[in-house]
């Protein structure tokens, strides 16, 4: 997912006839042993070093991951890869072996974030989103890139910190509020540098991609094999512009565009969370227990919206005396559930027991599930940090102050209930001290024809940035879903999925264009 975490600091920082005959059939492929042995080329003398490994696969430690299903292993990597010969950082692995006796190689994946640990996420997708002919096929082979989870984490804020920055509320002064998200952007920044400077500057999603070809390297493929979601598409298809004769079979599903700057990432997410809670709020007379009694969607949609104004300055009781629900943690808590179509009963829930008993421990725990904060007040994780170094990285500073004042009124106009959780970020980032790492726009030349998987009404990563990728990567296929999730080869459609596997498995591109529902549940 393309995951924010609080208003003030994370928002700064902004940042789902069927085949075609073409036929790419991997036969006689090498066996896993074959593989390994065979010697991999770097891009330059200097990484040769590099490419020669290989995964020394064992038991997981119960603190990289619990999953008895999954062996684990490390490889090492330069952590500036201008300099080879300088500091290098370990990267975690894990993978489960192919059920089949003779694997085509590995298939490898990324839940997205940025800032999410794909070690953590690869249990899920084996039992609720790849298929089981799939995982015969593949060693289902997940990371978790440079400086998330257990690969060289950053670490820069405390959970005190966390917790005042989701916390905190617009003042309703667009200066005092600009100059609030200026000082913690700074802060945030510096502490960072303070911490590990070098480890800060090097977090950029090119330096991943590169990391993803010595892994693929260091499982002895010749070429990657790749799901991603979400920011994941980005990994991927940044990947796929630097390494286009790696690159195999590639799925790219809920598509952050690669042209698309820091302001296009906050408008197109504002746009289609406020869409996504309007259908909500229009099928939210459908249950019995719903708060919003307005007679029409527009008037229940507003009636959400009442709900979370008056909580500015007036927050909410909860069952922690000394956490009450600010506005700031309601809409959190309210976005959260836009995710997954399924979890909207329960976020009918947690507004009935905000809205009518004046009680916002449902909505609490919702916003804190989403920013991974536990009930005893630590983070399991650190993607909070992740997710706004390597944005900061990844997104340069784009117009001036006058050109802001415009985007952030586009963002009230197109989000009227939810826009301000996305304003602020070119503020935010000019002050911040971590400054971007240039990258080239990708060219995509002698990309391989990958497969594209969009969701019409996907709330995090709008559909016209599928549609984009789409047309920028010669060849590529569309797989369009017509469904209210984030992303769509997860399971919900049969649809997808024989589009998917059929070209993960036997190599048949599907058609240019191909339309999918939703399963019936």
């Amino acid at each position: 997912m393309v995951k924010r975490t609080g208003r003030i600091l994370a928002a700064s920082f902004a940042l789902v006839t069927l085949l075609a005959g073409c036929s790419m059939g991997q036969s006689n492929q090498p066996s896993r042993q074959e593989r390994e042995d065979h010697k991999q080329s770097a891009p330059s003398p200097q990484l040769q070093k590099f490419y020669d490994q290989r995964v020394k696969w064992s038991k997981c430690d119960p603190k990289v991951s619990s999953d008895k299903n999954l062996q684990c292993g490390t490889i090492e990597v330069p952590l500036d890869y201008s300099k080879p010969a300088g500091r290098t950082i370990k990267l975690q692995m894990a993978r489960q072996k192919a059920a089949g006796n003779n694997p085509k190689g590995s298939l490898f994946t990324n839940p997205g974030g940025p800032g999410q640990s794909g070690i953590e996420s690869l249990s899920g997708l084996v039992s609720g989103a790849i298929g089981s002919d799939v995982q015969k096929a593949y060693d289902l082979v997940s990371f978790d890139p440079r400086g998330v989870g257990a690969s060289a984490p950053i670490v820069c804020s405390s959970d005190e910190q966390k917790d005042t920055w989701r916390s905190m509320d617009s003042t309703g002064d667009a200066g005092t509020d600009i100059k609030q998200v200026r000082e913690q952007a700074a802060q945030f920044g510096q502490q960072c540098l303070d911490k590990d400077a070098e480890l800060t500057k090097n977090l950029d999603t090119v330096s991943a991609a590169k990391d993803m070809d010595v892994m693929r390297a260091a499982v002895g493929d010749d070429k990657l094999t790749y799901v991603g979601y979400s920011y994941g598409t980005l990994l991927g298809s940044t990947y796929v512009n630097h390494f286009p004769k790696q690159s195999g079979r590639i799925v790219l599903d809920g598509v952050v565009d690669p042209k698309a700057d820091m302001f296009d990432l906050s408008l197109g997410q504002a746009e289609h969370f406020q869409k996504s809670l309007a259908k909500f709020a229009d099928e939210c007379k459908e249950f019995a227990n719903c708060p919003l009694k307005s007679k029409t969607k527009e008037g229940r949609l507003k009636d959400i919206d009442k709900f979370l104004k008056s909580l500015a300055g007036n927050p909410l009781r909860t069952s922690n005396s000394n956490r009450p629900l600010t506005q700031s943690l309601a809409t959190e808590g309210t976005v959260a559930p836009l995710y997954n179509y399924e979890s909207w009963p329960t976020l009918v829930d947690a507004l009935d027991r905000a809205i009518r008993l004046h009680d916002g421990t449902q909505l609490l725990y919702l916003a804190d599930f989403y920013a991974s904060r536990n009930s005893d007040g630590t983070y399991s994780d650190n993607s909070f940090d992740a997710m706004s170094v390597i944005n900061q990285l990844d997104y340069p500073v784009v117009g001036d102050a006058k050109t802001w004042a415009q985007q952030d009124a586009q963002l009230d106009k197109v989000a009227p209930v939810i826009g301000s959780t996305f304003k602020y970020g070119p503020q935010g980032a000019q002050a911040s001290p971590i400054k971007p790492k240039p990258a080239d726009d990708p060219t995509f030349k002698d990309a391989p024809k990958v497969v594209i998987v969009g969701n019409k009404n996907d709330p995090a990563t709008p559909y016209k940035f599928a549609q984009s990728l789409h047309r920028q990567i010669p060849g590529s296929s569309l797989v369009t879903l017509d469904s209210w999730n984030h992303c769509g080869y997860t399971g919900i459609s049969k649809c997808v999925n024989k589009a998917v596997e059929a070209y993960l498995l036997q190599g048949e591109q599907p058609a240019s264009e191909v339309s999918c529902k939703l399963d019936e549940r």
